[in-house]
């Protein structure tokens, strides 16, 4: 199994941008062939700070999703509406 966290920092003014593109994203992405589970989540503390965590079956399902042509043309969208480019983000393999 394959995770991604990515963190975003998004602009004061386009939070409700930004969750709306963030929702659109991810409700497309759980459809893709391999997803196990993905979700936008909001930091506690600081608002305007958000997490997107996906988890995949495998690489080749992770590399068919990064061919998503929802996602492609959503991307451009949310990075216009985030303070710090490009967000933060890591892969994982899951270990046990």
């Amino acid at each position: 199994m394959i995770k991604l966290i990515f963190r975003f920092t998004v602009k004061e003014d386009k939070i409700d941008e930004f969750i709306a593109i963030g929702t659109k994203l991810v409700a497309s992405g759980r459809k893709d062939e391999g997803c196990i589970s993905m979700q936008l989540l909001r930091d506690s503390k600081l608002m305007n700070v958000f997490a997107i965590i996906d988890e995949w079956a495998s690489q080749e399902a992770l590399d068919k999703h990064s061919k998503n042509p929802v996602a492609i043309a959503l991307m451009p969208l949310l990075d216009e509406t985030l303070e710090k480019f490009p967000p933060d983000g890591d892969v994982y393999s899951v270990v046990i």
